[in-house]
């Protein structure tokens, strides 16, 4: 900034010199006095512009807010995962009847730091609430919860989050299921710095409380943060997490966490340090005689006699490879899906070629989710049939697309697909910012050429808009290797209760806008001036500062109206986010489009009216300023809301996921639409959501997708490697 003004300066100095030599002293000195007016106008900008960011600066915030931003945040948090509880059927017809015990693994710190009068922890996951008092009478109320692939962790968390906020007593804190995948210990060291981001961006109402409010609500103790999935982070993170855990922790403070068992023995051993006063569970197996009471209560009353037998033989111990599947909530689940859901005949579960083992017959029902999904939930536009995809899809392409995605997912190393994500690893950043300097170039460059050529001529329309085209390339070009890392904004184009808000952010960017307009207009007024004289320089000058001036401060104040939360219910989903970011994109381009092009179009108005109506009268003169002023707004427009809006927008996020989206589907990997391809995806059971985040609904799935797409490709290519022995 200091080197910028150094530049100013020495080019004003410079002028004055100039115009002493040509003009003389008096002219010098005149052009002296204006500049001095401009040069001081930055000491009247700069209070308005830190007025105007004053808002965004994080200040402490009062018992009121954390209260209010607290009993908000209970529902939220509750809202949301009745939803989700809804969408993974945990209540239909009842949860599976899995019991947690403490672990015999030698991962579990001192019981006398753990529970005070007792060393016991049992509970079901179909009576979550004696397991959620179990819980209430932990010493320090940490647990951890542990089991293999499918065995239900996630489900109890999301059960014991509902329990929990259900019978929540007074000064308990708010349970919030977190993924574990986002946090990295080198960039927060402490668990509340990371769950204050977490929290401001899964929750954008909370920042309507006042923006120190997210990390408050943390800091005094106000959340008890689930955190799922300690696996699924990268195996060298995993220790550091448990060591940044322990370290974040006060005597008080509580948490809940998930992982696979394995991981998190490796974790500990590696860490050199259980969790400090944590209990840790893991799941027994379910039993032959659990899963045929579950299986009979999702049948009808009278089931046929295939499901008799199956049943029959489950409970009497002949059918040990249905047994061995059923043993777990995942191929429970698959079995209820892929059989009883489409009501399938049950007797090749007993004999036949996919039962020869259980690792076969659980690929056997991995393979037949997703044509099951598809034909039992048909697609509808009927609102209410919220588990029902809105598109009918093709089997075979739907297994292609999930396997692209488990690839990916596989391949960053995360559970977590963000959309916003799939850009940062499709594109390298100067294959990006090339790509988008290019069509932005073009695009500008053709609508300049075309509207200089319909006033100048086929030969000026074709250089103008090869310069104007070449510049906008270079401008976007360079930012665009920038856009990979934006994150979603936040949109809000609700009115109510929001109008006084409106009036007043219009109010403080008319200020700004119309400061930066005065600096506008009396550097225009003396370029003008020293042309074609005093008069003419000022009413040159008036129009465009003012043209200036309204059209910073419309879009200004419009983009900070927009990009304010409300105290309204909203909780961050992959849906959501989408959408918002889309509709901010959306209306800051437009804007800018809007707001610069009516300024410039003023500007034209009255510039060339005022040639016109010297020359050759006033009704010429107004007819030639609409014209001017109608075809300058539209130019102008376009090519700002492609050059100011893209450049200056709060996120890139939606652009880049366009242009991705554009490439994968080019390619044959995803469809065009990829949201709405998830969407539907989640509707029909196969992914889960977490915040913002797509997840599949089960990671054994994931890895299923995995292992048969090498496996084919192996196959495939074993042939053709024979035949070249």
């Amino acid at each position: 900034m200091a080197g910028g003004g150094g530049l100013v300066l020495a080019g004003c100095v410079l002028l004055l010199g100039v115009l002493l030599k040509v003009k003389g002293l008096q002219e010098a000195a005149r052009v002296a006095g204006v500049l001095s007016v401009v040069l001081a106008l930055p000491a009247l900008a700069i209070p308005l512009v830190l007025w105007w960011r004053r808002g965004s600066v994080a200040t402490a915030p009062s018992a009121d807010q954390v209260s209010q931003a607290r009993e908000t945040l209970a529902g939220l948090v509750s809202a949301q995962w009745r939803h989700e509880a809804l969408a993974r059927s945990l209540g239909d017809p009842q949860p599976m009847p899995v019991q947690w015990r403490l672990t015999e693994r030698a991962v579990m710190d001192y019981p006398r730091f753990v529970e005070a009068d007792q060393w016991s922890f049992t509970g079901r996951s179909n009576r979550i609430g004696p397991l959620a008092e179990e819980f209430r009478r932990l010493q320090r109320r940490r647990l951890v919860i542990l089991g293999g692939p499918g065995s239900g962790k996630t489900t109890l968390t999301v059960q014991l989050l509902l329990e929990l906020l259900a019978t929540r007593q007074h000064g308990e804190p708010i349970p919030v299921l977190l993924s574990l995948a986002g946090w990295d210990p080198t960039i927060h060291p402490q668990l509340y710095g990371w769950l204050a981001e977490r929290l401001a961006e899964d929750y954008p109402s909370l920042r309507a409380f006042g923006p120190g409010v997210p990390r408050a609500l943390g800091e005094q103790g106000q959340i008890l943060p689930i955190l799922d999935g300690l696996d699924e982070l990268p195996p060298a993170r995993q220790p550091e997490v448990i060591t940044a855990l322990n370290a974040s922790l006060t005597e008080t403070d509580q948490f809940v966490l998930t992982s696979r068992s394995v991981e998190f023995a490796t974790a500990i051993a590696e860490a050199q340090k259980a969790l400090t006063a944590a209990a840790v569970v893991e799941p027994e197996p379910l039993t032959a005689d659990e899963a045929a009471e579950y299986l009979q209560a999702c049948l009808p009353l009278a089931p046929d006699p295939g499901w008799r037998d199956v049943l029959d033989r489950l409970r009497a111990g002949t059918a040990e490879y249905l047994a061995t599947v059923v043993a777990t909530p995942l191929g429970l689940w698959l079995l209820r899906t892929v059989y009883i859901t489409r009501r399938a005949d049950p007797r090749p579960l007993l004999a036949s070629e996919v039962t020869r083992d259980a690792a076969t017959l659980k690929a056997h029902l991995l393979d037949q989710l997703i044509p099951t999904v598809l034909a039992t939930r048909p697609a509808s536009r009927d609102a209410n049939a919220i588990f029902r995809p809105r598109r009918t899809w093709d089997s075979t392409e739907v297994r292609s697309w999930l396997t692209y995605l488990a690839h990916h997912l596989d391949r960053i190393g995360t559970r977590d697909l963000l959309w916003w994500h799939l850009a940062r690893h499709t594109f390298t950043p100067r294959a990006f910012s090339s790509g988008v300097g290019l069509g932005s170039g073009l695009g500008s460059g053709l609508i300049v050429g075309l509207g200089s050529g319909l006033v100048g001529g086929p030969v000026v329309g074709l250089a103008v808009g090869l310069v104007v085209g070449l510049a906008v390339g270079l401008v976007i070009g360079q930012r665009g290797q920038h856009w990979l890392t934006d994150e979603p904004a936040y949109a809000n184009l609700q009115l109510k209760h929001r109008t006084g808000m409106l009036i007043r952010d219009l109010e403080i960017g008319l200020t700004v806008g119309l400061t930066g307009g005065l600096v506008v207009s009396l550097v225009v007024s003396l370029v003008v001036w020293l042309a074609f004289g005093l008069m003419v320089g000022l009413a040159y000058g008036l129009v465009a500062g003012l043209a200036y001036g309204l059209a910073w401060g419309l879009v200004l104040g419009l983009t900070k109206w927009v990009g304010t939360p409300s105290r309204t219910g909203w909780a961050s989903t992959p849906s959501s986010t989408y959408k918002a970011t889309r509709a901010l994109t959306i209306i800051q381009v437009c804007v800018s489009g809007l707001g610069i092009g009516l300024g410039v179009g003023l500007a034209a108005s009255f510039a060339l009216g005022l040639e016109v109506r010297l020359k050759l009268g006033l009704e010429v003169g107004v007819a030639s300023a609409l014209l001017a002023g109608l075809a300058s707004a539209l130019v102008v427009g376009l090519v700002s809301a492609r050059v100011v809006g893209l450049t200056l927008m709060s996120s890139h996020a939606w652009i880049s996921y366009i242009v991705t989206s554009c490439q994968l589907a080019a390619a044959g990997k995803l469809p065009l639409r990829i949201m709405d391809f998830l969407d539907d995806a989640y509707r029909l059971g196969l992914l889960r959501t977490t915040g913002p985040a797509f997840q599949f609904r089960h990671a054994e799935f994931h890895d299923h997708l995995i292992r048969t797409s090498s496996s084919q490709v192996e196959d495939q290519a074993e042939p053709s490697t024979r035949s070249g022995e």
